[in-house]
């Protein structure tokens, strides 16, 4: 009788946990459609942009046109990284991924008109997430995991953002979906690892080839027996196809695709990194709302950048947890590790680097199914409770910022916005951090028989190591020789040669896409340069400024103004005089000159 009842209760709860799980999948399921769907309206009606902070009216599609344009300047002759002499799209921001990413993107956006193809591409991105979250799912168990999965990549404020400015970072997503779900492969020891490797290898070079945070991923990648060989060919083909764009000259025009890699490290150890390449001016991150990383918090709250060896200590942390894997014998603990360390690469960015927007949180998202993969995993309670943790936490990415209170001053929740951002991030690495030693501590509570020296690897390690630290310092030789070397030191330093040089260089090259005003204002820009050393040679080129422009009466008035900010007054009545030719009516232009002229007889 007792047995009876014992089974039936056991059935019985078999049951409702079946049930519960269909119904919360069905739930998440229905949660994601809805939420996709408002998206999709949203971003041509807007009500959700209040949720978002940055969304601001004639911003809708900022990070998108960049990747078109640089497409668009390579077939034009020019080069991808100079998107501001690109007049296709509406808005205008610096190229900052590999080049590949202008090449994958533009061949497939640029023929259609700017907002067509930023439509197209919003559709690509989202098939993009869906195909993100179908291939985590397919690797785990549970129906309500699953429908997880789908509700974490999808129903975030932040994925709104990534959509709403268009950002390629969606690449990124894919990626990272990829890497973790061929790890979870690994875990399981199914029949077909093969095709785990086969997506940790994809994943990765596609890290690699678009924003490649995956490369501090490389020494754990190294340190696992099962990962280490499957490591070589994507970091070959990536240092293959970035000698490619580095070093054959239709592909870099000027030699500035190295710029993509001098960002990099501009961006890690600056708070005031150059971003554009055509007009290079500093970017005082610490001004926009839209930086939410612990580096720039801190730079805001001190007034001075964090010194460098302090902002590097979650690296070396990540570097020392990467060599666990050598020393255990436990294949699934390896793995667990390896899973744990290449998330806590993932959150390092947001600790490390000063430039972190909103949107690129969004890489956090794959993590969630993941860490819930893991603690179940688990076979160790102690271990769970980090696991837990930083999952729990984590769910802040799903929390919109305070702006949603009150849009418009977008410095009034800065802080607050930037620690609901930043704290979750440290929290959990902090516990993955734990969780990564406290493997090696079971280890070796379990016997020393769980610990073994990696002398039986050395043969496979060192030849690894060869093949990696060769493509990697050719990949960083081609990027020193290939780039001019005024880009490798901060425009700061620049003096008036290396001004003088840049500009040339942009005036010389055959840039078919480069608008009127930009060829005149790089005209200008030369010309202040030549002020103080060739007075002659600087006239020259005011000339060439004020002809470029002499049927726009806007863009003469501009160039006056800025001539006579240079002390030029003569020239700039001159050039006053010609917009009035072309609008006589210019009543703003008449009065300039009527007072100019007014303070030369006050003042012969």
């Amino acid at each position: 009788m007792i047995d009876a009842a014992r089974d039936e209760l056991a059935t019985n709860r078999r049951h409702a946990a079946r049930a519960c799980q269909t119904w919360g999948s069905s739930i998440l399921i229905a949660i994601v459609l809805v939420w996709t769907l408002a998206m999709a309206v949203s971003l041509r009606y807007g009500f959700l942009d209040r949720f978002v902070a940055g969304a601001l009216p004639g911003g809708l599609g900022l990070d998108f046109f960049c990747a078109p344009r640089g497409f668009d300047n390579l077939i034009s002759g020019s080069n991808i990284y100079l998107t501001e002499m690109s007049p296709y799209g509406s808005n205008c921001s610096a190229f900052l991924s590999h080049p590949m990413v202008a090449v994958a993107v533009g061949p497939w956006t640029l023929p259609f008109a700017p907002w067509t193809a930023f439509g197209l591409f919003v559709a690509v991105s989202v098939v993009l997430l869906a195909v993100s979250a179908g291939i985590i799912a397919y690797q785990l168990e549970g129906r309500l995991l699953r429908a997880f999965t789908l509700f974490a990549l999808f129903c975030s404020p932040l994925i709104y953002k990534l959509l709403w400015v268009g950002q390629t970072h969606v690449v990124l997503i894919l990626a990272v979906a990829l890497m973790l779900a061929g790890l979870v492969g690994l875990e399981r020891d199914q029949p077909s690892s093969t095709r785990s490797l086969r997506m940790l290898q994809i994943g990765l070079l596609i890290s690699l080839l678009s924003k490649p945070v995956a490369l501090i991923a490389v020494p754990v990648l190294f340190a696992t027996r099962e990962t280490r060989r499957a490591l070589v060919l994507p970091v070959v083909a990536y240092v293959a196809v970035s000698m490619l764009f580095l070093l054959a000259p239709p592909l870099n025009r000027g030699g500035y695709n190295g710029f993509h890699w001098i960002n990099m490290l501009a961006a890690s150890s600056s708070p005031t990194p150059t971003f554009f390449l055509a007009f290079p001016q500093k970017l005082e991150l610490a001004e926009v709302p839209e930086v939410y990383s612990l580096p720039i918090y801190l730079y805001r709250l001190t007034g001075t950048p964090v010194p460098g060896v302090l902002l590097k200590l979650p690296l070396l942390a990540i570097l020392v947890v990467s060599g666990l894997p050598l020393f255990l014998t436990s294949r699934r603990r390896r793995i667990h590790v390896l899973v744990a360390t290449v998330m806590l690469v993932l959150l390092s960015h947001f600790l490390c680097y000063y430039m972190v927007s909103e949107y690129q949180y969004t890489t956090l998202l794959p993590m969630l199914p993941i860490l819930w993969w893991l603690s179940q995993r688990e076979d160790q309670p102690g271990l769970r409770w980090p696991l837990w943790i930083a999952f729990v936490v984590l769910l802040a990415n799903f929390l919109p910022t305070l702006n949603f209170l009150e849009p418009a001053p977008a410095v009034k929740y800065l802080a607050s916005n930037t620690l609901i951002r930043v704290v979750p991030v440290a929290v959990a690495f902090v516990c993955l951090m734990l969780y990564c030693v406290g493997n090696l501590w079971v280890a070796l509570r379990q016997g020393w028989d769980q610990i073994e020296l990696p002398r039986g690897q050395l043969a496979d390690l060192s030849r690894t190591a060869a093949a990696l630290t060769l493509s990697i310092a050719f990949l960083f030789a081609s990027v020193w020789f290939s780039v001019p070397d005024r880009l490798k030191k901060p425009i700061d330093q620049w003096g008036n040669a290396e001004w003088m040089a840049h500009f040339k260089d942009l005036i010389s090259r055959p840039n078919q896409g480069l608008d009127v005003a930009r060829k005149a204002t790089l005209h200008l820009c030369l010309a202040e340069q030549y002020l103080e050393t060739d007075k002659p040679a600087a006239l020259r080129q005011y000339a060439e400024a004020v002809d470029l422009a002499s049927a726009y009466p806007i863009l003469l008035r501009g160039l006056g103004d800025r001539i006579l900010s240079s002390g030029n007054v003569e020239l700039a009545i001159s050039v006053y005089r010609r917009a009035l030719d072309v609008a006589p009516d210019d009543q703003a232009v008449q009065a300039r000159i009527r007072e100019l002229e007014e303070a030369k007889r006050r003042h012969p």
